[in-house]
């Protein structure tokens, strides 16, 4: 078992990576105490899937219980899931010192999340992430949030969780599409600066987390945790380093809302995001040859796993479409500040011209489609 403590302003917070590891959820609950209720949130799917295991690892304890069941998918991170949620616990009584426990993926940890941080100006939540995506990434450093008006994140809160588990055991009913969306997130970490020698570059480790090898999963998720943390405690609220763990993430989130959040998965748009902007600097002479490929054979498999209908809707986008959602993007401030790699394990904050960057883009998704259909072809 792994386990470690992540150090914010308001305190730490236990990270604990095992399989298996969920069954220590009643224990861990006795010890945080001064509670009476406990509102489970999570999906329609994760509840078809794991009912039986929140209610038989629950029984025993003398709690008042219930469970929330949003639909899955980018859409329910909504206003009026939130609204609903926030009425949910008013009309049953919950008050600050009870508890919110997050069961689900990235979608669920960010809507519960919010909830707890706004509910009575803070209660406290417990985040048992389900997915890759959610255990490598979304479950550390306590950024929750919704879209609105079509933005991706618009409205959102910094609020930490009091507990994280992190059980592989859950990634085993993932389809294979969504545990690469993850496996995305913990790719575009091993590019950024002190991660040369992160173990996801090594093909075999890399051939082990495609085949979906246990140890060799809690291995790099704790790997992909400890260095988030690291970045996250020097830098809570995002204000200064922790913009570096937006790699891929400026085009990403705005072709995941100039397509309503349908067609491509949060991480297939950081995959595409994070080979433009390689490409881009590869492109302008920064970035050297070997490392713009060493980033795309990394990134591949993700993007071969996008069916090809989807990868055309995205880069069927025209740039000033785009542009605009990248001008709505809540991490701007006056100016758009790419992270710019120039090699890998180095970054740089460019202010990058929109009109280079439309003629880039035209350029760039005529050899990703390329890379695509080389890659579909084998």
């Amino acid at each position: 078992m792994a386990e470690f403590q992540v150090t914010v302003s308001t305190g730490s917070y236990p990270v604990i990576i095992e399989s298996g590891c969920v069954s220590q959820i009643p224990a861990r609950l006795k010890q945080l105490g001064g509670y009476s209720k406990v509102l489970f949130i999570t999906d329609a799917e994760v509840e078809r899937l794991y009912y039986n295991e929140i209610e038989n690892r629950f029984r025993d304890i003398p709690l008042d219980a219930e469970i929330y069941t949003i639909p899955p998918g980018e859409k329910s991170k909504s206003i009026q899931n939130y609204s609903l949620l926030i009425k949910y616990l008013a009309e049953r009584n919950f008050t600050r010192n009870d508890l919110i426990i997050a069961f689900g993926g990235g979608v669920v940890n960010d809507l519960a999340g919010l909830v707890a941080a706004t509910y009575m100006r803070g209660i406290r939540w417990i985040s048992v992430p389900t997915t890759l995506l959610a255990q490598a990434d979304a479950c550390i450093g306590g950024k929750t949030s919704v879209h609105f008006a079509g933005v991706k994140n618009l409205i959102g809160a910094f609020h930490q969780p009091s507990l994280v588990f992190i059980d592989p055991e859950f990634l085993k009913t993932l389809s294979k599409r969504d545990y690469l969306c993850g496996l995305s997130e913990i790719m575009k970490m091993a590019v950024l600066p002190g991660n040369k020698n992160f173990s996801i570059w090594d093909n075999k480790v890399r051939e082990k987390m495609l085949a979906k090898d246990e140890n060799t999963i809690a291995g790099v998720i704790e790997e992909s945790c400890r260095f988030k943390a690291k970045v996250i405690e020097r830098d809570e609220f995002d204000r200064a380093g922790r913009i570096v763990l937006n790699l891929g993430h400026t085009l990403g989130h705005a072709l995941e809302a100039a397509l309503g959040f349908e067609h491509i998965t949060h991480g297939e748009a950081v995959c595409i995001g994070t080979l433009f902007i390689s490409w881009v600097s590869n492109n302008n002479h920064d970035m050297p040859d070997e490392d713009l490929e060493k980033i795309r054979n990394l990134f591949m498999p993700v993007a071969n796993a996008i069916p090809a209908d989807n990868v055309n809707c995205a880069i069927d986008l025209e740039w000033n479409i785009l542009h605009d959602f990248i001008c709505h993007d809540k991490k701007r401030s006056n100016d758009v500040r790419w992270v710019y790699p120039v090699a890998i394990g180095k970054i740089k904050l460019e202010e990058l011209e929109s009109d280079d960057l439309h003629d880039a883009w035209i350029e760039f998704i005529k050899v990703f489609a390329g890379w695509c259909e080389s890659g579909r072809d084998k």
